[in-house]
Formats: C-alpha cells, structure tokens, sequence
C-alpha cells in the first residue's frame, strides 16, 4: 500500500481530544497529522455544555474521584488526571481563552444540576470546585466557544487537518512489536499514512454505535450529538490490534424525548413542578427532582429480572394543564436539534403528535399503553403526597404540585451525551493489551477509553479531554 504522508504523530479524531494533542504536539517541536472521518471537526466538544472543572483541594479531589470511578480505574490515571486539571487553566490562557465562571445550578422539577460534585454525599465532594466557561457571545454555546478557541489554535500552527478521511486500520511495523501508522479511506482509494512517534486515537465514543448499544444495553439509546460521527470506530480499531476494553457501560445520558422525524434527540426539561415519571406498569420509580441530570442511563437502563423487560424505556413524563402552559418541556441548547423551535405552550407539539393529551388518566393511560388502573392510583398517591409530605421517594415537597385534568403525557428515554468505553489506558494514555501491557506507539484520549466509571460528576469529560490529548503527546515524544 503506497505511504501517502508521514508525521511524527497521527492524531485520529478531530475534537477537544484530538486538537489537544494536535496543538502539544506542533508546540513540541513535533509534525502532526489531523485525520477526521466526517466533513468538518468539533466531535462532542463543540456539542457540549464546554464545562471545564475547578478543585479546591488536589489531594481531596482525588479521593473524590476515585470513589466515583470504583476499582476498575486505578488511581495513578485519577492523579493524572487531578494534575492535569491543575494545568489546564493556564494552558487555555496560552491558547487565548478568557475563560469566566460558569456556576450551573438549577433546582427543578426533573434532575438537577449541582454547582459541585454531581455527588456530594460521597466523601471529599468540597475538594471540587466550580466550573468555568470560555466567554462567549450571545447564541454561542459553551462547547461552540471551546472549539472555537481549540480550532482557531490548529488553524493558526498551520497543522493540517484530513477531512473525510476515515481510519479503517493500525498499521505494525515488520516485526509487529509497534503501531507505525494508519491505513485511510477516502472515498474509493485507500493509502497508508505513516506514524514516526505515535498515533492518538481521539475519534469519540459511540453516541450512533447501535450494534453496540444493542449489545450492552438491549436496546439502541439515542443521543443528543450528530448522527454522523461518534460510532464506535474507536473500539473496532483498538481491538483490532489485541487492546483490552473498559467501562463499556458507562454513559452520561439525560433525561430526554425520540421522535421519528429527528434522527438526534431532545431535551426534557420541564418549566413547573406539575409532574412525575412512571415506567411502562404506571409506577414512579425515583425522585424525580433529586437525580443527577447525568444520571438518567442508571435510572432507566434496569431489565426486570423476572419478565427481561426494560420496562422503564420508555418511561412517561406525565404532566398536567399548569405545567403545559409555563413554559416548553424541551430547552434546546446544544446538540444536533439546536436550531428546532419547540413552541412555548407545548401545544405544537401536541398536535404533532409528540405529546398526547387526554381529559382523564384513564383515557391518557391507554393512549399511551400504561394500564390505567395503575396510573389513576400513582396519580392518587402523589397528589395525596405533594400536599401532605412524605414522598415515598424522598421528592422534596417545594418540588411537587398536585396534577388536574386535562393530563399530558410524553415518552422519556435517556438520551445519551456521551459514552466513556473504549480501548484501556495508563496515566500516560497509553493503550494497554489484554495483558496490561502497553501497545508501543498506541495512544488514546477523550471519551474514547475514559476514565469514568459508574458514576459521573458532571464537568469531566471535555477536561479529560484536553488532559489526555495534550498527555497523549507528551508521553509519544517521550
């Protein structure tokens, strides 16, 4: 196969990951090479809320972390990664970001968003600090200021960036002891590109991998970013070459809506506190002003261990009269259907067909396949529970009101931002075997192989992005 470019490092992938370690390698001293399957760059940086992470205490914000991530992620990634936050500050500044606080908190009817830990009731959740933004403009989201800064910098050094240039293989050399490059797929022809130091893989997560949720999961998850990218060529790649994979399952998804019309998905997000969610029998099944906004996928994603059902995707966001008319369920701030206008009344949509409207529970129970009998009692018990107290489920009583006819109802899934499984790295993000071993010349960043585990505390993965790109790098040129 003709060997069309060399570099010193290949990245693949051009997101937040990707122009990370772009940017650090060309400041190096190193020649870089950008290859991105899709038509333009930003990955799941340039959809995200472009949170960067605080600490207010290093060595209490490792002990924080790494009762979130549990056993499956060792502690020298967590202290790199602590240490990488403490970089990353000032690295953003050398980039020209002016970066401004970004104090998210929001008490609501469905999930809330804490300015700390997303977890503070796991010890050492104070070490975290709050997050940041890059200053922006009014309409720009967070993650479109980020990558603005991020592709502005890649622009400026002159790296060139391949478009439409999909990575179907890692290349050995001879003697199949190190990745020496990558074979490439434009169009028809397919060409080898060559690695003198390394290739980072930061080509995302799989948000679109449907075979792969199929697997994982049972079902396909939609996702907020674009259908064209994050679809698991990441991890086909990576085990291709004997890498070992981790944390498969877990994901950060959000309470949010699947229409038919729309291949990406929507935001739930509820103006008043008029409401509450049932599984498919009629039932609530957690507080729903208490969970994290991350959290939906670990809500949800529960099989019936007696009938294998997922009975809780969908889930149904019942709704009343009051509630409808505060305002629209859906904010649409980032993701792929930004530009979509969700009428301020819900009504739009409910003639649409999105949401259904009925006069009793009875009626809105059987058009949306709830037993009624089941939903007439929950109903019953949260009205009973929003005035007196004493949630079964711990909702706070100043997040309840009590619903009155006519009733609404919306199918609920979560809706994933992103996924964290992929090839298994070292503080050094180095890809490792199946043996533990590192993969000479094999290296990986972002959400591609992250180190999050089952619980994720919001503002982690675009900074560990740009930590284990610039990481990446620094470990290939030694």
């Amino acid at each position: 196969m003709t060997t069309t470019e060399v570099a010193d490092i290949v990245v693949v992938g051009f997101g937040g990951a990707g122009a990370a370690a772009a940017i650090t390698a060309h400041d190096h001293g190193a020649s870089v090479l950008v290859l991105e399957k899709a038509e333009d760059g930003g990955g799941s940086t340039g959809v995200s809320g472009g949170n960067i992470r605080l600490i207010n205490d290093t060595g209490g914000a490792v002990e924080h972390f790494s009762a979130l991530v549990g056993a499956g992620t060792p502690r020298e990634s967590v202290e790199a990664y602590v240490a990488g936050l403490g970089e990353l500050i000032g690295w953003l500044a050398e980039c020209g970001a002016e970066l401004v606080p970004h104090d998210q908190y929001s008490d609501q009817a469905l999930a809330v968003v804490r300015p700390g830990s997303a977890f503070p009731d796991v010890p050492h959740a104070e070490a975290l600090g709050s997050r940041v933004q890059v200053a922006r403009a009014p309409g720009v989201t967070g993650g479109e200021a980020i990558w603005e800064v991020l592709s502005r910098n890649v622009i400026k050094r002159d790296i060139p960036v391949r478009y439409h240039a999909r990575v179907e293989r890692l290349c050995w050399n001879d003697s199949h002891d190190r990745i020496v490059g990558v074979e490439v797929r434009n169009g028809r022809s397919t060409r080898r590109v060559e690695a003198r130091r390394g290739v980072v893989l930061a080509c995302g997560g799989f948000n679109y991998g449907h075979d792969v949720h199929r697997d994982l999961f049972g079902t396909e998850l939609p996702a907020y970013s674009r259908p064209d990218r994050n679809t698991g060529d990441g991890i086909r790649l990576a085990q291709d070459v004997g890498a070992s994979i981790w944390h498969l399952t877990a994901i950060a998804a959000r309470f949010g809506y699947k229409f038919p019309e729309y291949e990406a998905g929507f935001t739930c997000q509820p103006p008043a506190q008029g409401l509450f969610v049932t599984d498919q029998d009629g039932r609530r099944y957690f507080d729903e002003a208490g969970v994290d906004m991350h959290a939906a996928g670990r809500c949800m994603l529960e099989r019936d261990t007696k009938t294998g059902r997922l009975r809780r995707i969908p889930s149904y966001l019942i709704f009343d009269e009051t509630t409808r008319l505060a305002g629209p369920i859906c904010v649409i701030t980032s993701g792929n259907n930004r530009g979509f206008e969700w009428s301020e009344d819900n009504s739009a949509e409910v003639e649409r067909g999105w949401i259904q409207r009925a006069g009793t529970l009875a009626e809105l129970a059987t058009k949306l396949g709830i037993p009624p009998a089941n939903l007439e009692r929950t109903a019953a018990v949260y009205n009973e529970t929003a005035v007196a107290g004493g949630d079964e489920f711990g909702r706070r009583p100043e997040f309840m009101e009590p619903l009155a006819p006519p009733f609404y109802g919306v199918a609920l899934y979560p809706v994933l931002l992103n996924t964290q499984g992929g090839p298994r790295r070292n503080a050094r993000a180095e890809i490792l075997d199946v043996r533990g071993r590192p993969i000479p010349g094999l290296y990986g960043a972002g959400e591609l192989g992250s180190m999050w585990g089952p619980l994720y505390p919001g503002a982690g993965n675009l900074s560990e992005a740009l930590i284990t790109g610039r990481n990446a790098v620094r470990s290939a040129l030694g």
